[in-house]
């Protein structure tokens, strides 16, 4: 009898004890439940995909410090990133994540270019339910704090060591060798790259600044070396592109002043190609225009761009017509992407302009990624009336194409190679000469690239190169030994890093 009561007065005692404990912590002081936990997924197309558990009572998304649409589904968060986020250095996507609004958790994914690079998180406290008898342990700010680590990345992206993000430099050295004999420090026939032969030569040296806010952006690069001397403006020597943008709808930019050229397969530089040395048909590709470009980006697959230009190829206009052009690029995948670019103008000189010379040129290419092989494929056609040389009232015709490929024998190490032709009977795009018939003709001419690429950075490579170009047979424009040669060949090794 004695046990029972004491186990009775113990039971009662804990039950009432307990009863008190609960109803102290449920009105005197909140629960603050465990933040969300955040887990970077996967990236694929422009797709970030983030695990949250559990799951989120509130989130938000930002973009470079801008609110940003998303998809959660269950406890994965879908972004679709923007495709202009590729052309920038670094950029941030800050998710903030909360459960029953008592703490949120901010993770942030830095992006390189568009593909993820790091990723750091920080616990926040936010005061949304106040305390009935103030406790001060469990006093929370009205203002988030974020921790210092946090604080760190969204302000000062970049080390103390780097470059800012908005500023990018790019160096690119060469040495070749031509069995093309011209004047010491000649450039030679068709090469925007690499032109001298027999010398330790620069490329370029480019300093690109590229800034973009939520409605407006610019871009302006300067470069010096043989590229701008052979491929560049006579009368801006120094600049390769410098417009400015501001955006009219959610989608749509518009931008003004000097750009890239929007023609053709391969990019102006050895960085943004499989090869360094540049195909014929791109040396004759404009390098630079200047005028209006409108920008549409519908989603994350969609690229359409139009033009309004002063002319074929500069940034001065040579008359007073103005010409158009058009750009449109598709990605399927990760893997596929393809595109079509066109020109229509005259660029006849005022003081002939009684003679029109409307100009359509054409390109379309694909590009691939077959596991460790890269495909690139591409072709451009144009037509330009007034120009044959038999009937010179008739629309003369240009035909070109280019298959390169690479493959990747290690994550440092791959082979490379290019096969082009080029068709300009009448020399209208090309130039004009006489060939060992007399005949005046154009440029009718193959060529094969090979070479091997070494990347010990991953913004810096090393290429070992060689080319041979073949004429047709009468088309004897090279010279060798004191005699003419309708072949040339070429060896260059190129070095360039990203700074």
């Amino acid at each position: 009898m004695k046990y029972r009561i004491i186990f009775i007065f113990c039971f009662i005692h804990f039950y009432f004890w307990n009863s008190h404990a609960q109803t102290r912590i449920q009105t005197d002081s909140i629960t603050i439940p465990k933040a969300p936990y955040l887990h970077f997924q996967k990236f694929i197309d422009r797709k970030l995909y983030v695990q949250t558990n559990p799951m989120p009572d509130e989130c938000l998304v930002f973009l470079n410090g801008n609110k940003f649409p998303f998809r959660r589904s269950g406890k994965t968060i879908s972004i679709f990133l923007p495709a202009y986020v590729d052309t920038i250095r670094k950029s941030f996507i800050q998710i903030s994540s909360s459960v029953n609004h008592q703490k949120a958790k901010d993770y942030i994914i830095v992006l390189n270019y568009g593909k993820p690079a790091e990723t750091f998180d920080s616990i926040i406290k936010i005061q949304k339910i106040p305390l009935r008898i103030p406790d001060p342990l469990l006093v929370v700010p009205a203002k988030p704090i974020i921790d210092q680590k946090l604080d760190t990345v969204i302000k000062q992206p970049a080390e103390s060591n780097q470059y800012p993000e908005w500023i990018s430099v790019y160096l690119d050295t060469y040495y070749a060798l031509y069995n093309d004999m011209i004047g010491t420090n000649e450039f030679q026939k068709f090469n925007s790259i690499s032109p001298r032969n027999n010398v330790i030569g620069l490329n370029t040296l480019q300093i690109s600044l590229d800034y973009t806010k939520e409605n407006i952006r610019g871009t302006a690069t300067l470069h010096y070396g043989d590229f701008s001397k052979t491929s560049g403006s006579p009368d801006y020597k120094t600049i390769l592109e410098a417009h400015a943008g501001l955006r009219l709808f959610n989608k749509v930019w518009i931008d003004a002043g000097f750009f890239r050229t929007h023609l053709g397969t391969e990019g102006l530089l050895p960085k943004e190609n499989i090869c360094s040395s540049a195909a014929i048909a791109t040396f004759f590709e404009p390098t630079i225009i200047s005028g209006l470009r409108i920008n549409y980006l519908p989603d994350d697959k969609w690229n359409i761009n139009f033009y309004l230009l002063n002319g074929f190829n500069g940034f001065v206009d040579n008359n007073k017509k103005k010409s158009a052009g058009l750009m449109i690029a598709y990605t399927f995948n990760k893997y596929v992407n393809v595109g079509y670019s066109n020109y229509l103008g005259d660029d006849t000189p005022d003081s002939l302009a009684n003679i029109p010379h409307l100009r359509l040129h054409q390109n379309l290419f694909i590009n691939l990624q077959l596991n460790r092989l890269k495909l690139q494929i591409g072709s451009d056609f144009c037509l330009q009336e007034n120009s044959d040389l038999a009937l010179p009232d008739q629309s003369a015709k240009m035909f070109s194409g280019m298959t390169t490929a690479s493959y990747n024998l290690t994550k440092l190490l791959s082979l490379y190679s290019r096969y082009e032709f080029y068709q300009d009977p009448n020399g209208f795009m090309s130039v004009q000469f006489l060939d060992d018939n007399q005949k005046l003709t154009g440029c009718k001419l193959w060529g094969l690239t090979g070479g091997i690429e070494l990347k010990p950075l991953e913004k810096m490579f090393i290429r070992l190169e060689g080319r041979r170009l073949q004429m047709q047979d009468s088309q004897k424009i090279f010279f060798r030994n004191g005699s003419h040669s309708n072949y040339r060949l070429e060896c260059m090794i190129n070095t360039g890093i990203i700074f």
